[in-house]
């Protein structure tokens, strides 16, 4: 019997797995009305809020997308490796470059690759 899935492409078990992998680092998951209208106030589709530990906060919109979830997760380990420094773009580049590499393995959608390699692109101009 085929999976149901989210119109982002995750299995609702599948992203419920990830959720629940996330929160066992010991970060939050914000994922309500509120979050989403932070993230509209800021303009992203997604975010990870350091906190310099890797525990931060995770702010997803409903139904995020597989880019989306992977490349907060990435987010993530570079807050844990002390990677993040407001201001700088290097770690944005470092995670849009990631995401393409791994396409295949994070079964990316072909329409949010060319998505992340746009907005690649857009940030190596500065």
């Amino acid at each position: 019997m085929k999976q149901a899935k989210l119109n982002n492409g995750f299995s609702p078990e599948l992203l419920g797995r990830i959720k629940s992998a996330i929160r066992r680092t010991g970060a939050e998951i914000w994922d309500n009305a509120e979050a989403s209208r932070y993230l509209e106030r800021r303009g992203a589709k997604a975010a990870y809020i350091a906190d310099g530990k890797g525990t931060g906060r995770f702010a997803f919109r409903e139904n995020p997308t597989r880019s989306d979830v992977f490349e907060e997760l990435i987010h993530q380990a570079h807050d844990r490796r002390g990677e993040i420094r407001l201001g700088d773009p290097a770690h944005e580049i470092a995670a849009a470059e990631k995401l393409i590499r791994n396409r295949k393995a994070y079964r990316i959608p072909n329409s949010e690759t060319r998505e992340t390699i746009r907005r690649l692109r857009y940030l190596r101009r500065g």
